[in-house]
């Protein structure tokens, strides 16, 4: 199985906060719009502590964030809460063959705890944690 990084993002990530609320002023209006929300957050929140951040593929597979800093990378997938008896925010990461550190990051408190070698962690501890 062969995972490669994208060197672009075909998605749109805002420079700040305030520039997502001010396309989206009514997201909390639209849940479905929260993902984007907190996509964009913990995009910021890489950026900000120096990663390089890639979109990753592994065959079908989409993973969110792909962070590499000076040789040490992360792979984070983001979600609002876990969908029950589906592995589709875990299972991706699962596939990936090296001993990087992964982590499904989520707004569900009840979410949290470890699956499988990924950390599934809430969004608060994620922003807060010293390092990952």
């Amino acid at each position: 199985m062969t995972f490669r990084a994208k060197a672009y993002l075909k998605r749109r990530y805002f420079d700040s906060f305030e520039e997502y609320r001010a396309l989206y002023p009514d997201h909390m209006l639209y849940p479905f719009m929260l993902d984007g929300a907190i996509e964009n957050i913990v995009f910021l929140e890489l950026k900000r502590r120096g990663y390089d951040v890639y979109i990753g593929k592994n065959g079908t597979k989409e993973i969110d964030f792909v962070a590499d800093k000076r040789g040490e990378r992360i792979y984070v997938q983001v979600c609002v809460r876990l969908p029950e008896k589906s592995d589709r925010e875990t299972g991706n990461l699962m596939e990936i063959a090296d001993n990087y550190p992964k982590y499904v990051v989520t707004l569900n408190d009840l979410d949290t705890g470890i699956e499988n070698g990924i950390k599934v962690v809430h969004l608060y501890d994620f922003l807060t944690a010293e390092s990952w």
